[in-house]
């Protein structure tokens, strides 16, 4: 279910100062509603709820597989509701760790990929600069 809801006065603050505006210009924003998607249970017993703000909530807003997305609640569902016992805690804390360092070998990945790309661009340049001045020095010749 779609649906805005209107914000509170301390979270229009909040939006306005992470919204990187300067102040005075936070200071001329109107109050207004913030876009919200709601899954839930068909009894209602159980349900979350995305902004417009989360990248959940334009996966979601985007997505034409609604099995997929079903399949995808069915177990956010189980998994939020499901107390189980001290095994299935730290199998899940280990699932969440491994993630977590998936997450972030990409990250490094990523990074030292821009670290090499940018020396490699360096390095091009200084070279295309070393032989325009060869080229000069030997039009002079």
């Amino acid at each position: 279910m779609k649906f805005t809801r209107s914000l509170s006065r301390q979270e229009t603050a909040n939006v306005r100062r992470r919204s990187g505006l300067p102040a005075e210009a936070r200071k001329h924003l109107s109050r207004s509603g913030l876009p919200f998607i709601k899954v839930s249970s068909i009894s209602g017993s159980w349900s979350i709820e995305f902004s417009a703000v989360t990248l959940m909530y334009r996966y979601i807003d985007e997505t034409k597989d609604t099995d997929a997305l079903r399949n995808f609640f069915t177990m956010f569902f189980a998994d939020t509701t499901t107390f189980g016992d001290q095994e299935y805690w730290d199998a899940k804390g280990k699932a969440l760790l491994a993630y977590m360092k998936r997450i972030e070998a990409k990250k490094s990945s990523a990074d030292e990929d821009a670290a090499l790309l940018s020396e490699e661009q360096a390095y091009e340049e200084s070279k295309e600069r070393v032989e325009s001045i060869r080229k000069e020095v030997s039009d002079e010749d």
